[in-house]
């Protein structure tokens, strides 16, 4: 695995998208799975893998709950493998009940 090249500050940012996104996953789905696309896409730029899979594991539980079943199942296992590289155990167990 390369090292990953981002600093404390692009953490902070992913996970302010993650935070902003969060409360809206009831009340504007849409747009909650575009700022976790938009976590992602930064998170996969920076090789932040438990941004990564934050950002897939959350993309998951939005169209878990719009029961968009197949979708779900497609973002939790697309973050098992970066959350197994990160050792992300937190992260890997939700990912398994969910």
């Amino acid at each position: 695995m390369s090292q990953p090249f981002f600093s404390q500050k692009d953490s902070v940012l992913v996970n302010a998208l993650l935070d902003k996104a969060y409360p809206l996953e009831t009340s504007n789905p849409q747009e909650a799975l575009r700022l976790y696309k938009k976590a992602y896409e930064k998170s996969i730029k920076m090789q932040f893998d438990i941004g990564i899979v934050k950002s897939l594991q959350y993309s998951g539980i939005v169209h878990s709950d719009l029961a968009n079943y197949d979708s779900a199942i497609y973002y939790y296992k697309k973050a098992l493998p970066y959350s197994i590289e990160a050792n992300y155990r937190r992260g890997s167990g939700g990912l398994y009940i969910n």
